[in-house]
């Protein structure tokens, strides 16, 4: 959900790199990357990216490209990376997580992060200084964002600071960084206000 603009180590690209055979919808509501998405994707008969607003996930589950490649009687994976914090309205998030988790078997997994700070002061500072800049934004508390996934079982370690969820030392590295972002690159959780908090959590 929420895919972006193509990268490095796209997530078809990760899977099916170990199952060849897995199948892949991206999701996003910007035209230019679902065109981007589109080319990047031509060759590729089990990966598709769609049109749709997240916040309504029936589009997502009813879409035709949805239905032709996910087996909803099997387990799956809803993938909700740096996506949650992007919707301020706290039941369309809800929404967004539980109709799918709802609709898939039990053994399915969903992957998760979001923007939040340690306590509601802080909270609501990183907000306004993101809204200011005219991005939808919502910064909660740890405790918010866990309050939605009570019926699911985290994988250990659980939800934390995602900079700390099973860090793989052999992880192909990325591209270097443009050097105007350099200086952002490595901060410690010491100099950060916010931090990305997640996790991976398989519905029983």
């Amino acid at each position: 959900m929420g895919s972006g603009l193509p990268t490095e180590h796209n997530v078809h690209q990760v899977v099916q790199a170990l199952r060849p055979e897995a199948r892949v919808v991206y999701v996003d509501i910007d035209p230019i990357v679902l065109a981007h998405g589109h080319a990047l994707l031509a060759d590729n008969p089990n990966t598709t990216v769609i049109t749709a607003d997240m916040t309504r996930p029936e589009q997502v589950l009813s879409h035709p490209d949805t239905r032709r490649l996910i087996d909803f009687t099997r387990p799956l994976a809803v993938l909700l990376f740096s996506i949650p914090h992007c919707i301020p309205d706290d039941e369309a998030v809800r929404r967004t997580i539980h109709t799918p988790m709802a609709r898939a078997v039990p053994g399915s997994f969903l992957a998760i992060s979001h923007v939040v700070a340690d306590d509601t002061a802080t909270a609501e500072r990183v907000t306004r200084t993101i809204t200011e800049f005219g991005m939808p934004w919502k910064t909660r508390t740890p405790g918010q964002v866990a309050a939605w996934l009570t019926d699911l079982e985290a994988i250990e370690p659980g939800l934390v600071d995602i900079d700390t969820w099973r860090p793989d030392p052999t992880q192909p590295p990325l591209s270097d960084v443009a050097p105007a972002l350099a200086s952002y690159v490595g901060r410690s959780r010491a100099t950060k206000r916010a931090y990305e908090y997640g996790g991976v959590l398989r519905k029983p």
